[in-house]
């Protein structure tokens, strides 16, 4: 298995695993596979210059990507640094422990930060059970999933001494 941050060029792997994420499990995210699969290339290397993007490739370099994280900066003065984003290995993947090596990249990428959030859908039992054993709490913030407002999100916060 082979965890790489994405640069720009990268742009067509990192569209093709995020648009599988967003079909496999809708309610896992913000947005929709209808509103990224519009995106241009301009805004998908937009998107990558914005933030740290890694891709797992799970048989090393000549497997195309079957999971895919983000972190991203914060305004200053939010209660973290950082923010985690868009999260996701493939289901077939899962249980493997590719979840836990790729959420150790992304935060080695928020290192010096004081904390990192993320946002969780309620019911999404396997990133929730990832999340609280690598030590992020709940902070009891809660508001409707943008891309379905039936579903409810939560907050989580790693804390760095």
């Amino acid at each position: 298995m082979e965890i790489v941050r994405a640069s720009e060029d990268d742009w067509p792997l990192v569209r093709a695993v995020r648009l599988r994420a967003l079909e496999a499990d809708p309610s896992a995210f913000a947005s929709t596979l209808q509103r990224e699969a519009g995106f241009t290339e301009q805004d998908w290397r937009d998107r990558i210059r914005g933030s740290a993007w890694f891709l797992v490739r799970p048989g090393g370099p000549a497997d195309p990507p079957a999971g895919v994280a983000l972190v991203r900066p914060l305004e200053p003065g939010s209660d973290a640094d950082f923010e985690i984003n868009a999260m996701w290995v493939a289901p077939e993947l899962r249980g493997q422990r590719i979840g836990e090596a790729l959420l150790d990249a992304v935060l080695a990428a928020a290192a010096g930060a004081r904390a990192v959030r993320l946002w969780v859908t309620n019911g999404n039992d396997g990133a929730l059970a990832l999340y609280t054993r690598r030590g992020f709490v709940p902070t009891g913030r809660t508001e409707p999933l943008l891309s379905d407002p039936q579903l409810v999100v939560a907050e989580y916060v790693l804390a760095f001494s």
